[in-house]
């Protein structure tokens, strides 16, 4: 969605504000852009987690989704995502959300521990079904498992006709800005499937990692080209790694640029020397990873709400949000020419993460509406802005 655009919908007035747009004539081309670069030998992964609203529009064009909660399973089930197409994930998985999934259809279950395992097993002979699981090998942190459990369970599965292995899940991080780390960790999680043939006579059908790979948000990122990481991956995965079926799993990669935050500029004012901007959003609903307290600048389009009687004058801004908290700061110090109240502000690839991970509760302000856009269907609501102190109360219990 370009400047002209926009201007020329009109529909994104202060009156609409704070909400996100998702273009969807963006997301399809990023998705036949990454389509027609990657490996024979790959598929692609979601991680729904980055943006929810956009399964169904991804659904054709992405291989599998990645579930990682009750919820996020709830979410595809109400969008009727084939149940195939769902790799269920997370470190909490109870046996009880376990048995859910199973009996939705769930494609593959991953594995965080020895108790998953166990629970899935249960699962699996109670339900007289067979399931596919694919243990994580940990990178550090709390996530994954060690190589002597994840080998424990490879061995056991041999004598549990209701289990298969799908392979191995590897993923340590995001936002990796040097594509030689993504290459490192595909070579060191193909080496050790390569260390699990030999002594264990495993063959992992499917490698599935998720590559962590950066996408450009601030001002100095390089917004030209963001695929050079992962054209190298697909060349490595169609040469060294061609021996094995791989999936990509992606989030922000997939859907940062799609996204657009409007929020309206609804006072202005000048405190010893400096012009604040206050807007009717904040840090409750725009997060982009690695702002380091708004000192980095996003790419920022200024809507004015009128040209007439603007002086063309030129002033620098911290842009701060509704929030009664000196955190809430977007940008701590921008240029605008006659920022005025009343303007908008759009904040571009807002498309992953911050639709979700934002601090919506504090101060119990309305959550924002939600957009879809395309060239051929126009401006289309997906979500109303959402009240939420109602969740920032005390329940009535009945007795």
């Amino acid at each position: 969605m370009t400047e002209e655009i926009m201007k020329k919908t009109g529909e994104i007035s202060a009156e609409k504000t704070p909400c996100y747009v998702f273009d969807l004539d963006v997301l399809n081309s990023r998705m036949e852009l990454l389509g027609n670069v990657k490996a024979s030998n790959s598929k692609i992964c979601y991680a729904m987690k980055a943006n929810p609203f956009l399964i169904e529009p991804m659904e054709a064009a992405v291989d599998y989704f990645e579930v990682c909660s009750p919820g996020e399973l709830e979410i595809c089930k109400e969008a009727r995502i084939a149940p195939e197409k769902i790799v269920f994930s997370g470190v909490n998985k109870r046996k009880e959300e376990i048995a859910e999934a199973i009996r939705y259809g769930v494609g593959i279950v991953t594995l965080e521990s020895l108790a998953q395992f166990q629970y899935v097993k249960e699962c699996a002979g109670e339900f007289h079904r067979i399931v596919s699981i694919m243990p994580r090998l940990t990178g550090g942190g709390q996530f994954g498992m060690e190589k002597s459990e994840l080998e424990q369970i490879i061995v056991e599965s041999r004598n549990s006709p209701m289990l298969e292995v799908a392979g191995i899940h590897y993923f340590t991080g995001t936002q990796k800005k040097k594509s030689e780390k993504i290459l490192e960790e595909a070579r060191y999680l193909q080496e050790y499937c390569d260390d699990l043939q030999k002594r264990l006579g495993f063959i992992a059908p499917t490698l599935e990692f998720g590559t962590g790979m950066a996408v450009p948000y601030f001002e100095g990122d390089n917004f030209e080209d963001d695929l050079d990481a992962f054209i190298k991956l697909a060349d490595f995965i169609s040469s060294d790694g061609k021996k094995y079926q791989w999936t990509l799993e992606f989030g922000r990669y997939l859907t940062a640029s799609c996204g657009y935050y409007f929020s309206s500029v609804v006072d202005t004012k000048k405190n010893h020397g400096i012009h604040y901007a206050i807007m009717d959003g904040g840090i409750h609903h725009i997060n982009y990873f690695g702002q380091n307290m708004a000192m980095r600048v996003p790419k920022i389009i200024h809507l004015k709400k009128n040209e007439e009687n603007r002086a063309g004058k030129v002033q620098e801004w911290c842009v701060c949000g509704s929030l009664c908290t000196f955190a809430d700061v977007l940008v701590r110090k921008l240029a605008f020419s006659d920022l005025e109240q009343g303007d908008v502000l759009v904040f571009q690839n807002a498309g992953a993460y911050s639709v979700t991970e934002a601090i919506y509760l504090l101060l119990s302000r309305k959550m924002p509406g939600i957009y879809f856009y395309s060239e051929k269907s126009g401006l289309c609501m997906a979500r109303d802005q959402v009240e939420t102190w109602r969740l920032n109360k005390k329940t009535e219990i009945r007795r």
